[in-house]
């Protein structure tokens, strides 16, 4: 199997609860469709924003650390043509994005976001202004989102799950598994802790399974996380 991409990582995380995270980036975000097809294209997260004038179209692009400039201004400039407003995220934003599509950014059509993972708190967004966009700027958390990535990894391959949703139950797992950990202080997995952690995880994750199935998938996915 292949690693899962840091970007599906956080693609995840935002849609989530059917996208209640979204509301990190825009209170008004209600979650439309992931991996939303257009002619040319597909966009990541599709979104919309509702206000009691209007309502508002919202495209979302995620990208990991090394990606295409060229690449990604073409992707944003079809996304800019299809929706009403685009966000842009990214563990850094390059310079180069901005100055290319400098027209809708002063239009407010784009919006320029940068990510992070911060212990405790999963991941944080900032939008950025053109002067804070320099190229050299380090990504010191990216080593802590690589581990995250592999421990979503080995419980998605230990899990072996064949259907569509093996990925989402994997990060969801993680996720929720890493997050009470860090809550409660303990070690997640232990003998003594494991039916409680089977009860709180069957009533948020796994939502696509039926409920018997649901629980041998999260029992299985302690059994993998103790020994990660």
């Amino acid at each position: 199997m292949s690693r899962i991409p840091i970007e599906q990582v956080v693609q995840s995380y935002l849609i989530a609860n059917n996208g209640k995270t979204l509301k990190k980036l825009n209170k008004k975000l209600n979650f439309i469709e992931e991996e939303h097809n257009i002619p040319g294209g597909r966009i990541d997260i599709l979104c919309e924003e509702k206000n009691w004038f209007n309502t508002k179209t919202i495209a979302i692009e995620l990208k990991a650390q090394n990606y295409s400039t060229s690449y990604a201004i073409g992707q944003l400039t079809k996304y800019l043509n299809y929706a009403d407003q685009v966000y842009f995220l990214a563990p850094k934003v390059k310079k180069q994005i901005y100055e290319q599509l400098k027209k809708p950014y002063q239009q407010n059509k784009l919006k320029l976001i940068e990510y992070k993972i911060k212990p405790q708190k999963g991941f944080l967004f900032k939008e950025m202004s053109p002067r804070q966009l320099k190229d050299e700027r380090q990504i010191p958390w990216m080593d802590e989102l690589l581990k995250k990535e592999e421990r979503i990894h080995k419980i998605k391959k230990g899990l072996n799950l064949k259907d569509k949703n093996s990925i989402r139950a994997a990060m969801e797992i993680i996720y929720y598994l890493e997050d009470y950990a860090k809550n409660k202080g303990k070690r997640i997995g232990t003998k003594k802790n494991i039916q409680k952690d089977i009860a709180l995880l069957g009533t948020k994750v796994l939502s696509n399974y039926d409920n018997n199935t649901g629980i041998k998938i999260i029992s299985k996915a302690l059994e993998i996380y103790a020994k990660i």
